[in-house]
C-alpha cells in the first residue's frame, strides 16, 4: 500500500479554466521511456510495489492476449520499472500562472493573484499592468487548487476514450456527435473518429504540450503510450 503524497502539478491558465469549471478531471502525460507494450501495475507482496512493469509471461492466460509479452522484451527489459508522476490517492497542488502584489503602506495587504481569474490577462484588479510568475516559480503557500488523485493507468494515446476525451478540459461542444461521443467502446484513433470537434481540439491540445525537438517521438502522429491520471477537486491538506 503506497502512503499518500503531496505533488505538484502545472497546469495552463486554460486548464485551471476547465478545472474550475468542473470540465476537466483527467490529464494525460507521455510515459519516459517508452515501453514497448502495455504496462501492468506492481501490488502488495513485491519490492516494486507501487511501480508499473511488463506483464509476467504467464499473464495473458489470466487477462487476455492483450497481455501476451512482445516477442522482442528481453529478460533485461522485464526487470525494468517505470514510476508514474503520482499514485492513487496522492494530493496534488496546482501551479499556475502567478502573481504576488499589493501595498501594505497604501492600505491594500498583500495578496497573491492568477491570470486564469483575468478577463484581461495583462491587468492587474486595479488596472496596472500585469507581471506575471512563471508556475515553476510559484511557491506551494500561494496554491488555491487540491486535486486528489482518483486513479492512475497506461494506455495508447490514441485508445483514449471519447468520453474521458471530454474530461481533458475540451471546450468544443459536440452537439452534433453527442451520441457517438458517449458510446464507451469509441476511442479517439478509429478511423475518422478523430475528425470529431473535440477529438481534434484533444490532438491539437496534445501536441502543444509537446516540445518540437520530440515532436516526433512523443507527438500525436507518434501515438506514445501515456499515463492516465484521474483526479477530483479536494481541500487544502493540513500538512500544508
Amino acid at each position: 500500500m503506497m502512503k499518500p503524497r503531496l505533488r505538484s502539478i502545472i497546469f495552463t491558465s486554460d486548464m485551471v479554466r476547465a478545472i474550475l469549471d468542473s470540465r476537466k478531471t483527467v490529464v494525460r502525460k507521455v510515459i519516459k521511456p517508452q515501453p514497448k507494450m502495455k504496462l501492468c501495475y506492481t501490488a502488495m507482496g513485491s519490492s516494486n510495489v507501487g511501480k508499473w512493469t511488463y506483464p509476467s509471461p504467464t499473464a495473458h492466460k489470466y487477462w487476455g492476449d492483450e497481455w501476451r509479452l512482445a516477442d522482442d522484451i528481453t529478460s533485461e527489459d522485464r526487470a525494468k520499472t517505470w514510476n508514474p508522476p503520482c499514485h492513487t490517492d496522492d494530493i496534488l497542488y496546482v501551479r499556475e500562472i502567478w502573481a504576488r502584489h499589493g501595498n501594505p503602506k497604501a492600505g491594500r495587504p498583500m495578496h497573491y493573484d492568477y491570470k486564469a481569474d483575468r478577463d484581461d490577462p495583462r491587468l492587474w484588479d486595479n488596472g496596472f499592468i500585469a507581471e506575471w510568475e512563471s508556475p515553476v516559480r510559484m511557491p506551494k503557500e500561494a496554491a488555491r487548487l487540491f486535486l486528489k488523485v482518483t486513479n492512475v493507468s497506461v494506455e495508447r494515446l490514441h485508445d483514449a476514450p471519447l468520453e474521458s476525451v471530454l474530461q481533458e478540459g475540451i471546450a468544443t461542444q459536440c452537439a452534433s456527435c453527442a451520441k457517438r461521443c458517449q458510446a464507451p467502446d469509441l476511442s479517439v484513433g478509429k478511423a475518422k473518429l478523430d475528425r470529431l470537434p473535440c477529438a481534434v481540439e484533444f490532438r491539437n491540445l496534445w501536441d502543444s504540450k509537446v516540445r518540437k525537438a520530440v515532436l516526433k517521438e512523443y507527438g500525436w502522429s507518434a501515438d506514445p503510450y501515456v499515463w492516465v491520471i484521474e483526479f477530483e477537486r479536494c481541500e487544502k491538506p493540513e500538512e500544508m
